[in-house]
């Protein structure tokens, strides 16, 4: 990804860009629910993409895909360039950026285990199991329970222009897990 990242760059630059970045993201998503004793959803997916903000002739542009190929990059950096230069027509005023050093970093969110280690199965008979016991607790009161259990997994990684003769990189993992039950 990291030669692809900087080939979005180049073309950016070569373009009339003074400003572009690459922001890589990657999402895989696993959705299971349970109604009434029965498995109701189960999915599970996973993308990736990338989007190239640039500053062009003091306007911001904006382009992603996820065509992933030289070609494929080459091609949204020059979109994003072209629409800042569109964009600059309608100006009032030069965006200007911060005097920023470079950085390079990596941040994990905490967790004790990755939901999507767990064995889906696993998974599944907790959920059967929660949604059983609702029915059991209130019996025939309820018109129906249900369980749901969500995962996410988001990673990020920014890559940043060369400015100053200096590259930045910076790097997130964000993993979240949503619980409910409902009767």
């Amino acid at each position: 990804m990291w030669d692809l990242s900087t080939h979005a760059i180049d073309t950016a630059q070569l373009r009339g860009a003074s400003y572009a970045d690459v922001r890589v993201m990657h999402i895989r998503q696993r959705d299971l629910t349970t109604k009434n004793g029965q498995v109701g959803t189960l999915a599970q997916s996973e993308s990736i993409g990338l989007g190239i903000p640039v500053l062009a002739n003091g306007a911001w542009g904006f382009a992603s895909t996820d065509r992933l190929t030289r070609e494929g990059v080459a091609a949204c950096a020059a979109q994003a360039v072209s629409i800042a230069k569109a964009s600059a027509l309608a100006k009032r005023g030069d965006v200007v950026l911060a005097a920023e050093d470079a950085y390079i970093d990596s941040w994990q969110s905490p967790f004790r285990k990755d939901p999507f280690e767990i064995p889906l199965e696993t998974q599944l008979d907790l959920l059967l199991a929660a949604d059983a016991a609702m029915r059991d607790i209130f019996q025939h009161r309820l018109p129906h329970s249900s369980a749901q259990n969500h995962f996410r997994l988001r990673h990020w990684r920014y890559l940043f222009s060369r400015r100053r003769n200096s590259e930045a990189l910076v790097s997130q993992q964000f993993r979240r897990t949503v619980c409910a039950a409902g009767l």
